[in-house]
């Protein structure tokens, strides 16, 4: 025999509801230190805190701009210095304009120190 699918009345499921939002504004509120009582805002600055403040665009942008200049270096390594001029050229090409202030830099930095490496 199978099992007996229940449902949650209407009234029940309203509170079920309420419920959430309040620990949803409870939580972000503890989490935001207290800035924020709508739902939405207080979720997407708890997302904002945990991801470094990066929305996903930026987060998946920098993760690129990363991993061409990981391969840039590696390829400086391997003495590989058309190769790592390459991936440069790859790097170039990326909108990093969107990017945080300090993750452009941080990643402007790595950038002129490959290009050292290569014209020294």
């Amino acid at each position: 025999m199978g099992r007996r699918t229940r449902r949650l009345n209407p009234a029940a499921a309203f509170l079920v509801v309420i419920a959430a939002l309040v620990l949803g504004i409870g939580v972000s509120a503890a989490v935001t230190g207290g800035r924020s009582v709508n739902p939405l805002t207080g979720l997407q600055q708890v997302v904002a805190q945990l991801t470094g403040g990066r929305t996903v665009e930026q987060q998946d942008l920098y993760a690129k701009a990363d991993r061409v200049l990981k391969q840039a270096q590696a390829a400086l390594e391997r003495h590989d210095p058309a190769r790592a001029r390459d991936w440069l050229k790859q790097y170039d090409v990326l909108k990093l304009s969107v990017l945080m202030h300090d993750d452009r830099n941080a990643l402007e930095k790595r950038r002129a120190s490959i290009e050292r490496q290569l014209a020294g």
